[in-house]
């Protein structure tokens, strides 16, 4: 082996007539709409996810809170809750509102 070289690589290339060459996979084209599409509906999923678990967690949160007897935690957990109700529910109600009414050219 020459000093240059390295083991993983040929020396020369390989001759192009006997097809030893190296071609990757034909790759299908980009699709934008379908991309758009499928991310629209995929946002809109996981918003509206995002949002329900958010509403069970605060109703869980609150039941226990009131089983094990912290009626002072209430007030703040209950100002935490309204500071973020409305910020995943604009962000849910914009995504299904895009995915329902976008136009399909």
């Amino acid at each position: 082996m020459s000093e240059g070289s390295s083991p993983l690589l040929p020396a020369t290339p390989p001759p192009t007539q006997t097809g030893a060459t190296f071609q990757p996979p034909p790759t299908p084209p980009f699709d934008a709409k379908q991309h758009r599409a499928v991310t629209a509906q995929h946002l809109a999923y996981w918003l509206l996810v995002i949002l329900g678990a958010s509403v069970l967690a605060q109703y869980a949160t609150l039941h226990v809170l009131t089983w094990r007897c912290r009626p002072d935690a209430v007030p703040t957990f209950e100002h935490l809750f309204n500071a973020w109700l409305p910020v995943i529910a604009g962000l849910a109600s914009s995504a299904v509102t895009y995915y329902l009414t976008k136009e399909d050219k």
